[in-house]
């Protein structure tokens, strides 16, 4: 592990050895106050379980052929004996799993699913949510498979809710939040028959299904924003008014829980791949949204209020690198959040010179953290950066938990 000290800022980079994907999660695996990072390799065949300080936890090997890096991760109590597993999506022999482990590593349980479908990265489980489906407080866990399944677990690891006859694959996460207030968790996901595709038998479509499995919304992506799927999708209350909105990170759009379009932003998003919210400063209304984009990008960040009203825009990417999964952080307990991101090489095999940077509300750049980044070669790469924000000291204040392409981990917060 590399340590350094720079004014106003803490720089920890821990050697990892692998490229950053879908599947890196931040949470409690100790108990301790503190975050541990559990990160799979882009085969799904290896899971690593870090302190942040780069003391290894454990490792564990798994049975998985992931051929693009999306291998389903989560690391939550998943039930009920308050403590966290990590759950994996698995696939020996043609099987399609849930395996989960304790704090330790160590196998605890493993749910077989029905014969799902493979998708171009050779994986059926497709991705893991928690939602509250029957409103006694506990988020049970979510299962989007290929095929067009979706299960519920309870804590036990029965399944409580099957939903079929979705299409085929899901893209690329299955979200959940409580739209029409009455206490029970919606389940949001994007689905289509082809992946990445648009036909006139083809239509990709957004889902919004109630706690008992029953489609509340569907809206083709035609009516979203310009892509074939919706990455990023949250629920939140917004404003004084109380009533919960969806906003979407394709399009930049917000719906009420009717459905209804009620503010987009296709003129000014291209490929909104990532969403976040928060209440950025006590002096603002409400609550504001925090939007990043990825391919044919316009902004690197863009941040607007509740109405859809734009406060600022990022847009100093260095020419040729993509954006990644920008965040709001509590950075140093004022009660304001900082939108912070990084950025990640691009297409071109060099060293990339590139940067993590912080906005203040008002929308100036108030840290700029240079460094540089190359993609390995023969390492999977697919884009997908999961930077994360999370408290991983237990200090009080958040850190940017940043993977690079060369292998390493970034973890970065105020400085002392």
């Amino acid at each position: 592990m590399l340590s350094r000290n720079f004014s106003g800022y803490r720089l920890r980079e821990i050697e990892v050895g692998m490229s950053p994907h879908y599947a890196i999660q931040v949470g409690d695996l100790l108990g301790d106050g503190k975050r541990q990072i559990v990160w799979a390799h882009s085969s799904g065949k290896r899971l690593v379980a870090l302190q942040s300080d780069g003391e290894k936890l454990w490792e564990a090997s798994v049975s998985n052929e992931d051929k693009h890096g999306v291998t389903a991760l989560l690391v939550a109590d998943v039930d009920g004996d308050g403590e966290s597993e990590v759950a994996v999506g698995e696939h020996p022999n043609g099987e399609n799993n849930v395996l989960i482990l304790n704090r330790k590593g160590e196998f605890k349980r493993r749910i077989n699913l029905s014969i799902g479908k493979r998708d171009y990265a050779n994986c059926a489980i497709d991705s893991f949510g928690l939602a509250d489906i029957n409103g006694d407080g506990f988020k049970e866990l979510v299962v989007a498979v290929n095929g067009g399944h979706i299960y519920v677990l309870d804590k036990r690891g029965t399944v409580t809710l099957e939903i079929s006859g979705l299409p085929d694959y899901f893209e690329h996460f299955v979200h959940n939040g409580d739209l029409d207030g009455d206490g029970k968790d919606e389940i949001l996901v994007s689905a289509a028959n082809v992946v990445g595709a648009e036909s006139p038998s083809n239509h990709n479509l957004f889902f919004v299904l109630d706690h008992d499995g029953k489609v509340m919304l569907v809206r083709s992506l035609r009516e979203i924003g310009p892509d074939c799927h919706v990455d990023y999708a949250v629920v939140d209350v917004f404003d004084e008014g109380g009533e919960p909105r969806l906003v979407t990170s394709t399009g930049g759009c917000m719906f009420d829980k009717e459905g209804r379009l009620l503010w987009h932003l296709r003129a000014v998003i291209s490929h909104g791949q990532w969403v976040d919210t928060g209440k950025v400063s006590p002096e603002m209304s409400g609550k504001q949204i925090l939007f990043s984009e990825l391919w044919h990008y316009n902004h690197g960040m863009v941040l607007v209020n509740h109405d859809g009203e734009i406060l600022w825009t990022y847009d100093d990417v260095t020419k040729g690198a993509y954006p990644t999964h920008a965040h709001l952080i509590d950075w140093d307990g004022s009660g304001e959040l900082y939108a912070i991101f990084g950025e990640q090489p691009g297409r071109e095999q060099k060293k990339w010179p590139l940067k993590i940077v912080a906005v203040n509300p008002e929308g100036e750049e108030v840290l700029r953290i240079p460094f540089q980044d190359w993609r390995v070669p023969e390492w999977q790469y697919n884009y997908e950066n999961s930077a994360t924000v999370d408290d991983v000291d237990g200090d009080g204040l958040e850190e940017l938990v940043f993977p690079t392409c060369k292998g390493t981990l970034m973890i970065i917060g105020k400085g002392q």
